[in-house]
C-alpha cells in the first residue's frame, strides 16, 4: 500500500536511516526534489529505470543467456549514449537547416 505525505517547500523524508529526500523548489505543476543518498544507491527517473531494465531484458534475450548486472548496465550505457549521440546529431543538423533557412531569406 502506497504512503502519501504532503510536504512544504524544504521539508524532508527520510527512507531508512541512510536516504533523505528533500522538496527544494514548487514551480506550476514541477516539483524539484533532492535525493540525499549513499553512492551505491541507484537513483532513477521511472522512465530511465524501465528503459535499463528493457535494455537488460534485451541483452539477456540476445545472447540467449543469463548476463550479469554490470554487462547489463554496460551495454545499457552503450545503447542510450548512442542514442544521446543520435538525438545530439539531429538537434545540430535542424540547427544547422535553420540556420541556412535564415541566410536564404
Amino acid at each position: 500500500m502506497p504512503l502519501l505525505l504532503d510536504r512544504t517547500l524544504g521539508e524532508s523524508i527520510m527512507i531508512g536511516d541512510d536516504i533523505r529526500i528533500e522538496l527544494i523548489g514548487v514551480r506550476g505543476n514541477r516539483i524539484r526534489l533532492c535525493f540525499h543518498a549513499p553512492a551505491h544507491i541507484r537513483i532513477d527517473r521511472l522512465e530511465v529505470y524501465e528503459r535499463k531494465q528493457m535494455e537488460r531484458d534485451h541483452a539477456a534475450t540476445r545472447t540467449g543467456q543469463d548476463i550479469s548486472i554490470q554487462e547489463a548496465r554496460d551495454l545499457a550505457l552503450d545503447t542510450m549514449d548512442k542514442a544521446d549521440q543520435r538525438r545530439d546529431d539531429y538537434r545540430e543538423a535542424d540547427a544547422t537547416r535553420s540556420k541556412e533557412n535564415e541566410n536564404a531569406v
